[in-house]
């Protein structure tokens, strides 16, 4: 009978599904008949033992419509399945797909027997041919192997609800993941013509030319030569050595995005910063003291006077009111993608309040910050820091930057550097080896670069052009930019575009490369 699901003995079904299905593939628990189509399956092997080779005319054959769509383990029926392998494997090998080379494919491997001989394969090419329609019930097979791996999945969660599942926030991102790719849209032919691709190209220069900027400005003019824009869906990794400023920099080129004048669409600049160092009130606290110019530590011992205070106080007040969202809660990428959605529509709606209960006007919320990579969570288990940091790095990419369409800016930190020369020789400038992982991390990052104050590498007299001056030095730009270093001027916590006074003017190359 046409369409009869036909299986091989128990004791080689271990072999056949190593072989046939995938390792990933769901097994339904027994009880209910799982979703199938047997009448779809026997009316596409029917279509591709008669229509399976090129024509010579240049039209599509019945394999071509499949090819990109079907694998043998979409097949419910083994014996369907393991013929659908025997056609891939013999136009793989470029020989004409007819019933005597599939039957000949089938009977080397000891297969042809246990699925009813050439009588079975007889019973689909002597079926009513589909050809036309094969592309459709190729769908239908495709469609219901998709919901046998929803049911099985769905069947071994509710099992496992009801006993330990570990760490509740890890269980339901490891469900979203799972459930993500199950329900994901298919794509059912990979890959896109070149002009196709060519058209995406001149609608973002023509959007970039027309001022509608694909991302978001440094605060520095010479830094934004050097490496561009932080561009949405791209990653940026900030490195640099403790105490040299990284946390420091990137709270001022968020503070920089959150004050960005609203454009001609109404809309303006919000930024999310996930803050695993340190609580949310130290880092805001050490910011309002940076850019008003006092010690966080004669704050915090009560010592400072009273115009450090009000300095201090005017800042917080003046930060309450940015589009900033401070995260000090440990959470997945994942997850961290889901609450910087949730943002993202209040912004958007003009929903967002201030600490005041004013709502900020529209805005875009387009840059990221995590900081910092270390401290971050990540789905990985691996003991080794470097691999786990690694996971995190790629998790920021794909669920957040490209999941969510913004920048991500995560800070990490550097290796330790060997003891360095007395001054005024200057030790080597920071290159891409130096990130830690930085094989892993450099992998993740569209563009890299490098915080370093030197002179808190130098020992002994420091000379007068280092005093103050602060290094971005670009470690890794996937598409370019100009020139490997640019120096800012530093002062208490704050980059600023112009160097000091003692430093202008003066050769800081010359016998220090």
């Amino acid at each position: 009978m046409m369409g009869e699901l036909v299986s091989f003995p128990t004791d080689r079904t271990d072999d056949y599904r190593i072989d046939f299905c995938d390792p990933e593939d769901h097994q339904v628990s027994t009880g209910r008949v799982p979703p199938h189509h047997l009448d779809a399956e026997a009316a596409v092997l029917s279509a591709l033992l008669l229509d399976g080779n090129d024509h010579e005319d240049g039209t599509e054959c019945a394999w071509s419509t499949v090819e990109h769509l079907l694998r043998p383990k979409h097949f419910y029926s083994e014996a369907n399945g393991r013929i659908f392998q025997a056609i891939q494997h013999v136009r793989i090998a470029q020989t004409p797909v007819d019933m005597i080379t599939v039957a000949e494919w089938l009977r080397e491997r000891d297969w042809l027997q246990k699925m009813g001989g050439t009588a079975y394969l007889a019973q689909l090419a002597d079926a009513t041919p589909a050809i036309g329609h094969v592309g459709t019930h190729a769908a239908v097979i495709v469609d219901l192997w998709e919901r046998r791996q929803i049911v099985a999945t769905a069947q071994r969660v509710a099992a496992e609800g009801f006993g330990d599942v570990g760490d509740h926030a890890v269980y339901k991102a490891s469900l979203r993941l799972e459930f993500g790719k199950l329900t994901a849209p298919r794509q059912r032919l990979a890959g896109r013509t070149i002009g196709a691709v060519v058209q995406e190209a001149r609608a973002h220069v023509a959007e970039s030319v027309g001022g509608r900027l694909q991302g978001v400005r440094y605060p520095w003019a010479e830094v934004a030569d050097m490496v561009g824009l932080l561009a949405v869906e791209r990653q940026t990794i900030l490195a640099g050595l403790s105490e040299h400023g990284k946390t420091a920099a990137a709270m001022q080129i968020a503070i920089a995005v959150a004050e960005t004048a609203i454009d001609a669409l109404e809309f303006g600049e919000a930024v999310y910063v996930v803050s695993g160092e340190m609580p949310g009130k130290s880092l805001i606290l050490r910011t309002a003291c940076s850019f008003a110019g006092v010690d966080v530590l004669r704050i915090e011992a009560g010592r400072a006077t009273p115009d450090e205070q009000q300095r201090v106080a005017d800042w917080m007040a003046y930060l309450a009111r940015l589009p900033i969202i401070i995260d000090d809660k440990p959470a997945l990428p994942g997850v961290i993608a889901g609450r910087v959605r949730e943002h993202q529509r209040e912004f958007a709606a003009g929903a967002a309040r201030d600490s005041d209960g004013n709502k900020h006007p529209r805005c875009r919320l387009r840059l990221v910050l995590g900081d910092h990579l270390q401290d971050l969570q990540s789905l990985s288990d691996k003991r080794d820091e470097k691999d786990r940091i690694g996971d995190t790095a790629h998790g920021w990419l794909n669920e957040i930057a490209k999941g969510r369409k913004v920048a991500t800016l995560l800070l990490s930190q550097l290796k330790t550097p060997p003891p360095q020369m007395k001054a005024p020789k200057f030790p080597p400038w920071p290159a891409a080896e130096d990130l830690f992982g930085s094989a892993k991390i450099k992998a993740c990052a569209d563009t890299a670069i490098a915080v370093q104050r030197p002179e808190l590498l130098m020992r002994g007299a420091i000379p007068s052009k280092w005093i103050g001056v602060a290094a971005m030095c670009r470690l890794k730009s996937r598409f370019g930019g100009e020139g490997r270093r640019v120096l800012l001027g530093f002062d208490k916590g704050v980059f600023r575009d112009e160097l000091p006074a003692a430093a202008r003017g003066e050769s800081h190359y010359d016998g220090d490369e």
